[in-house]
């Protein structure tokens, strides 16, 4: 990031990657010189939603002020996964098939808006790929969607788990 600000590519050239280019681990180092990058990503803490206004601001007084970023996204969501599908089968994980079963139906609100899996593929369905622009906002540089699209599901197959 700081190259291409470096080589003078910046005024010239409009930056575009993957989320994790700008992910909030990364947007320190890389300072002012990721002003203006676009990525996409299923995530950002700017997220305008209860359940992320309650998970940013649970996770920013737990990590001395860090922001979360997709990874933390995904340990929320797993972690509300396994929850309310051993509630469902009353904590007995032995019959594999009603746990999974269970897992497979578990909906809820994520930081990332409604959670649920694709019964073809078992993917998860992005309830959005937020198109972000790194921006300077009060709470420092962050990636504030500037665009969406909705309804994501990976083409993939599945598969088939063996007995």
């Amino acid at each position: 990031m700081k190259q291409f600000d470096q080589f003078g590519l910046k005024p010239t050239v409009k930056l575009t990657g993957a989320g994790f280019l700008t992910e909030p681990d990364v947007l320190p180092a890389q300072g002012k010189s990721a002003l203006g990058a676009i990525t996409g990503h299923f995530y950002t803490p700017l997220l305008d939603n209860p359940t992320n206004q309650r998970f940013v601001k649970d996770f920013r007084e737990k990590f001395a002020g860090k922001m979360p970023d997709g990874f933390a996204c995904q340990g929320y969501d797993t972690a509300e996964v396994i929850v309310r599908a051993l509630k469902v089968v009353n904590g007995n994980t032995q019959d594999k098939d009603k746990l999974v079963e269970a897992i497979a139906k578990v909906e809820f609100d994520s930081p990332r808006g409604r959670f649920r899996f694709d019964p073809k593929t078992h993917n998860v369905i992005q309830p959005f790929i937020y198109i972000r622009e790194v921006k300077e906002t009060p709470l420092g540089l962050n990636n504030v969607p500037i665009d969406k699209v909705a309804d994501v599901r990976d083409p993939g197959t599945g598969c088939t788990l063996p007995a």
